[in-house]
């Protein structure tokens, strides 16, 4: 993943470099690094803010508020 965003970066891929930040945001959660996560998922939020991509924004917040954006939600 850290890998796929940078090269998404360079390409000025936004919106998918911002998805990969999420990406790296949850992995940071899952090693136990809270810290790095929310660090991420806030830049992700003033990022997605920014462009107005309210998909990667709302994704952000809800890292922010302790949720895995990335697991399926219950009951389907």
């Amino acid at each position: 993943w850290e890998e796929s965003t940078a090269a998404g970066g360079r390409a000025r891929h936004i919106g998918g470099t911002l998805s990969q930040q999420l990406l790296l945001a949850v992995l940071h959660r899952d090693e136990g690094d809270e810290a790095g996560a929310r660090a991420i998922a806030g830049e992700v939020l003033r990022w997605a803010s920014a462009i107005g991509a309210a998909g990667a924004a709302r994704q952000a917040e809800a890292v922010l508020a302790g949720v895995d954006p990335t697991r399926p939600r219950e009951g389907g």
